[in-house]
C-alpha cells in the first residue's frame, strides 16, 4: 500500500523518503559487523533473486560480468599458471566463467552459509572457498588478486585495510560502479559498510585518488552498467594495480 501511494508523490518527496531510508539503514549497519550485514543481504535476497537465496545481484550477470570474465581469462592465459585470490567471491557466478584458466582459485567471502554452499557446489582440488573478513583478516598469498564491486559497499577505512594487504600481490584487479558523468560529484565519499553504494551522492571509489592515492594504476576495462541505479550513463570500470610498479 505504501509503495503504491509513493507513485503519486512528487519526485522531491520520493527522493526525501529514499534519502531518509538510506540514512536509517546506514546508521543501523554502522552498528553491525560486516558478517551480520552481508549475511542479511543474502538471507533476504536484497541484491536480487526474488527472495532468500545466494544471489550477488545484477552486477554478477550480463554483458558487464561477461566482459570482465573474458578479460580475466585472457590475463590468465597470457601470464599463467597463476593462483587467483578473489576477495568477495559472492555466488561464484562471475569467476565460474574463467576459473578453469587458473592454476588455483581461492574465493573469499564473509558470509559462512555462502561459503558452505560454494564449497558444496564448486569446490575441487584447484578451487577453494574460505570464510574470511578481508577488512580484518590476512589475505592468503597468490599471484593475482580480484576485488570486483566490493569496495563500493565498504567504508574508506575498510577499503584502506584491504589495499594495505593487496600490496603483496604482483597484480590486483579492482572493479567499481561509477556514476553517470552528469551526476558525478567527487570520489571516495565515505559511508558505512552495507549493500548500498556511494552513487546516491554521485560518488564512487577511485583508488588513485585521496585518501588512497595508489600509484601504478591503469584502467583496463569500461562497460555500461547493466542496470543503472540512478541514471543512464553509469559504468562498470576495472583497473589494474601493480603495487610493485
Amino acid at each position: 500500500m505504501i509503495t503504491e501511494a509513493k507513485r503519486y508523490l512528487p519526485e522531491s518527496a520520493r527522493k526525501w523518503i529514499n534519502a531518509r531510508r538510506l540514512r536509517s539503514m546506514r546508521s543501523r549497519n554502522s552498528r553491525r559487523s560486516v558478517e551480520e550485514v552481508f549475511a542479511d543481504v543474502y538471507a533476504n535476497g536484497r541484491w536480487g533473486g526474488g527472495g532468500p537465496g545466494f544471489n550477488s545481484g545484477t552486477g554478477s550477470r550480463g554483458w558487464a560480468a561477461e566482459s570482465y570474465a573474458s578479460y580475466v581469462r585472457e590475463l590468465l592465459d597470457i601470464n599463467g599458471p597463476l593462483c587467483v585470490v578473489d576477495v568477495g567471491c559472492g555466488d561464484f557466478e562471475v569467476a565460474s566463467a574463467f576459473v578453469d584458466s587458473a592454476y588455483e582459485y581461492i574465493g573469499l567471502d564473509v558470509v559462512p552459509a555462502l561459503i558452505e554452499r560454494n564449497r558444496a557446489l564448486y569446490g575441487s582440488d584447484s578451487v577453494d572457498f574460505r570464510r574470511l573478513d578481508a577488512t580484518a583478516a590476512e589475505l592468503p598469498e597468490g599471484d593475482l588478486c580480484l576485488v570486483r564491486q566490493v569496495f563500493q559497499h565498504l567504508s574508506n577505512e575498510q577499503i584502506d585495510r584491504i589495499l594495505w594487504q593487496c600490496r603483496h600481490f604482483p597484480a590486483v584487479l579492482i572493479t567499481e560502479h561509477w556514476p553517470a558523468p552528469e551526476l558525478a560529484s567527487e570520489p571516495n565519499v565515505d559511508k558505512p559498510h552495507g549493500p548500498d553504494t556511494r552513487l546516491d551522492s554521485g560518488s564512487w571509489v577511485d583508488i588513485r585518488q585521496a585518501p588512497f592515492s595508489c600509484r601504478h594504476v591503469t584502467e583496463v576495462l569500461c562497460v555500461p552498467a547493466p542496470a543503472p541505479l540512478y541514471h543512464r550513463g553509469e559504468t562498470i570500470r576495472t583497473f589494474l594495480w601493480r603495487p610493485y610498479g
